[in-house]
């Protein structure tokens, strides 16, 4: 995942210390990410807000999730981070911890009620789309769940 592109031109020194710090599971980033700075160049400036979002639409929770970093996913709900989101390709957070397979992600995603039967904007859900992905231990969990009509067709 790259998150260095046009819209990182623009992004303050919090915004990207928030994406690089859930991107590589450091808390302690995260967390000072959302605390106002100063410097020489930049006095009195604001915090990252918890929403804040690269050019793929992509949020902190969203690399967290892909990476299956709970503790990082965690913080963030704590923080009152939307789940819910969707980035360019219409992928929510969850469903990119179901791609990943990190079941124990999903899990908790599903217990502050992610929407699992979400579609990204080819028309996939989310069962499809970690059924392509080979995450048969997450596509059973979801199973498990009952709340997916497996005769369901992609819209493409």
């Amino acid at each position: 995942m790259q998150i260095h592109n046009e819209n990182w031109k623009t992004m303050n020194r919090q915004e990207k210390l928030l994406l690089k710090s859930a991107y590589k599971n450091d808390l302690a980033g995260v967390k000072s990410a959302r605390n106002r700075y100063s410097s020489e160049f930049f006095p009195d400036c604001e915090g990252a807000s918890i929403n804040t979002i690269d050019d793929d639409g992509n949020t902190a929770m969203h690399m967290a999730a892909m990476r299956g970093h709970r503790i990082i996913v965690a913080y963030l709900l704590s923080q009152s981070a939307k789940h819910d989101v969707k980035n360019e390709k219409g992928e929510t957070p969850f469903m990119m911890a179901c791609i990943g397979g990190f079941r124990d992600v999903v899990q908790d995603l599903i217990g502050i009620r992610a929407n699992i039967l979400e579609r990204d904007h080819k028309g996939q859900n989310t069962l499809m789309r970690t059924c392509e992905a080979r995450q048969s231990h997450v596509v059973k969990y979801l199973l498990a769940q009952n709340r997916f009509d497996v005769n369901d067709i992609c819209n493409e």
